[in-house]
């Protein structure tokens, strides 16, 4: 799966770094979903059925579990029922990760008796967490499927942060920045600066170096204080007009998603 938010990283709600209200041009608005570790839904439950004896329940349960496992190779089935403590399983394109993570999902409910709200499933793209949500719904039934907790790293940092993020200062109603916004909001800095658009001051080159240190966990402040020539101080500087701006018009951009859940 790939590694980056690229165009579809996030479904967020962005804006223009030009606009005053944050809130009033919108190209897209993040899809509501269910919270995470939420309770189990506060509905009436159904008359249940009557109460499988003892074996009729295990026949059951070893033939949902061998449903599961029929499409599976041997290493790819014992992905999927290794279940106690944590498993790392290294694996390269085209080797069904998707279908394992799926079918590992289905297991957990239909076989473990996992409560599906309890499991959280996350990927890198839109696309990839899609077309798993999408195979965990055909696998395990469209009530327990959309009760699993799957989406994008970026997607479900937002879900947390809309809940609790005012715990650390963050707007629950903040706006996500996308690379069009940033390029935008770093242009106007440079110009804001009456500096050059170009070369080593290239709005890519300063957001690249902004990302670099946000995924080290290094603010602007930071860089400031430990800037060792001019262009490292130039960029501390573009740096902080940069975070300054964001908070102004109460917006984060793909970054920002990860460092603040971590923060919280």
């Amino acid at each position: 799966m790939d590694a980056t938010p690229g165009d579809d990283a996030v479904e967020s709600e962005v804006s223009g770094p030009e606009t005053a209200d944050p809130r009033r041009r919108r190209r897209g608005r993040l899809a509501p979903e269910p919270e995470l570790f939420e309770a189990a839904p506060n509905e009436v439950p159904p008359t249940p059925a009557p109460a499988l004896d003892p074996a009729a329940r295990k026949a059951a349960t070893e033939a949902l579990e061998a449903r599961i496992l029929s499409h599976l190779n041997p290493e790819q089935a014992r992905a999927v029922t290794t279940t106690e403590g944590p498993v790392l399983i290294l694996a390269g394109a085209g080797s069904g990760k998707t279908r394992v993570l799926a079918h590992r999902v289905a297991y957990l409910i239909g076989v473990k008796r996992i409560r599906p709200w309890q499991i959280l499933a996350v990927t890198f793209t839109n696309r990839a967490a899609g077309e798993l949500r999408e195979r965990i719904i055909a696998l395990a039934g469209p009530e327990a499927g959309k009760e699993v907790e799957a989406g994008t790293f970026h997607s479900l940092c937002a879900r947390v942060l809309r809940r609790d993020g005012e715990a650390i200062g963050v707007d629950r109603r903040f706006v996500i920045y996308d690379a069009d916004d940033q390029q935008q909001l770093m242009k106007q800095i440079l110009r804001d600066e009456d500096m050059p658009a170009t070369g080593e001051f290239k709005p890519s080159v300063i957001l690249g170096a902004i990302s670099r240190a946000k995924n080290e966990m290094l603010d602007a402040t930071f860089l400031a204080e430990h800037a060792v020539s001019h262009h490292a101080r130039v960029v501390a500087k573009l740096a902080k007009a940069y975070e300054r701006r964001l908070r102004e018009v109460g917006a984060l951009d793909f970054d920002d998603l990860l460092l603040a859940a971590v923060r919280l």
